[in-house]
């Protein structure tokens, strides 16, 4: 498209989460060698300006004109010499998700040794030494269980949500061992599969391979307890009338689902809103899917709620598009209806900018004091900030007091 980018990373590498999920459905491509491909397009693209170790500190402007200060963390200290300033048109916000991390004894976790999460598990099938026999804390795996919504689906908790990849990333994880280790046995305590579309194949290849799939209620979960120094998990399973299975196991893992990323500071800084489920919000799902409420913000990927990577690069496409769309158009349309300050009776006290959903307010010196200044670009006109002006020195456009109450006079005349 043509466009200028500054790709601003806080890690010291791009690609985030990708590259350590290994094999990638349909299970050819390596999520390490996708990040690799794409760090070589980015570094040798003179549009592309990639900032690694660095963070957003200060944004303010409005769409066509944001401009924001930026800290590299590079060498730990904070100074005016580490500081960058910017100028853009436009923001896309692609900031990722954390996996859900269980709490001390969900499922046996860190209580019984050998209870670990899908992302370790994956990790160390990655760095594992070669050998004939899969061996995890000292221990020679014949015998595994996945345990499916961890952190996901929740009945008691606040994920009700469900994490989307997490049933497809279990089943590659299998199919990875099932190709090294053909004689380990696999069960997955499942709420019910869900690896839709073209990812059915890959379940029904594990079925095949021999994979047991066990489903539980969604208000039954399984028990993970140790006896006699093995580790066994009992549930009661949907698929034979509620028929009580136990297994025993060398190695459970619990395939944990996808939350908010724990740093808040971008969306704080740019003010987006989030959901019930703390991702951040679109407009509108299907006919606004990327777009925010703050114009010229855009929004992709996982930041936004759980994805799989192929939806991910979806959406990403689609924020970039929409993206380029606020900066070619040249020129921008403005709402009719928008808040205004009388400098003459106005105080600045920061209630306003603190009301305000779209950042529009800012401090401003004007004829020697401090008053409240509304960008009129920014502005949506939503009167948020009229209730709390103590000095009642907002107005709206069309709306004013003496207007409102005129029409209250004809009304009741």
């Amino acid at each position: 498209m043509g466009d200028s980018v500054f790709l601003i990373e806080r890690d010291s590498m791009i690609g985030g989460k990708l590259a350590s999920l290994g094999k990638i459905f349909p299970g050819v491509v390596k999520g390490e060698d996708m990040v690799d491909r794409l760090y070589k397009e980015v570094k040798n693209d003179e549009r592309i300006t990639l900032l690694t170790n660095t963070k957003i500190k200060e944004c303010r402007g409005n769409i066509g004109d944001f401009k924001i200060k930026l800290q590299n963390n590079i060498s730990g200290v904070s100074s005016p010499d580490s500081e960058n300033d910017i100028n853009v048109g436009a923001i896309l916000v692609a900031t990722g998700f954390e996996s859900y991390s269980p709490n001390d004894g969900e499922f046996g976790y860190k209580e019984i040794n050998n209870v670990i999460t899908l992302p370790e598990f994956r990790e160390l099938l990655k760095n594992r030494k070669e050998g004939k026999n899969l061996i995890v804390k000292n221990r020679k795996i014949r015998d595994i269980a996945f345990i499916y919504c961890v952190g996901s689906r929740q009945i008691k908790g606040e994920n009700k949500y469900c994490s989307r990849y997490c049933c497809s990333a279990a089943i590659q994880s299998s199919l990875d061992i099932k190709e090294q280790f053909s004689d380990i046995q696999v069960y997955h305590f499942t709420k019910g599969v869900r690896t839709y579309g073209a990812q059915e194949l890959k379940y029904a290849e594990a079925s095949r391979s021999g994979d047991i799939f066990i489903q539980f209620p969604d208000k039954e979960e399984p028990v993970v307890y140790s006896e006699k120094g093995q580790t066994l998990v009992k549930a009661k399973d949907i698929l034979s009338s509620k028929k009580e299975i136990e297994a025993a196991v060398d190695l459970v893992v619990l395939v944990t689902g996808m939350v908010p990323d724990s740093d808040k500071s971008v969306g704080s800084l740019l003010k987006l809103p989030r959901g019930r489920d703390n991702f951040f919000n679109e407009i509108h799902m299907k006919l606004r899917p990327v777009e925010t409420v703050i114009d010229g913000i855009t929004i992709a990927g996982t930041c936004q709620g759980p994805k799989g990577v192929m939806e991910s690069a979806n959406s990403a496409l689609s924020a970039a598009v929409k993206t380029h769309s606020f900066v070619s158009k040249g020129e921008l349309e403005l709402s009719p209806i928008i808040a205004y300050t009388d400098v003459k009776t106005c105080e600045w006290c920061g209630a306003c900018s603190e009301a305000c959903p779209y950042n529009a307010i800012s401090k401003s010196d004007v004829e020697g004091k401090m008053v409240a200044v509304i960008n009129k670009t920014t502005c949506k006109g939503c009167g948020m900030c009229l209730p709390v002006c103590d000095s009642d020195s907002i107005e709206l456009t069309s709306f004013t007091n003496k207007e409102i109450e005129s029409m209250i006079e004809i009304l009741a005349n």
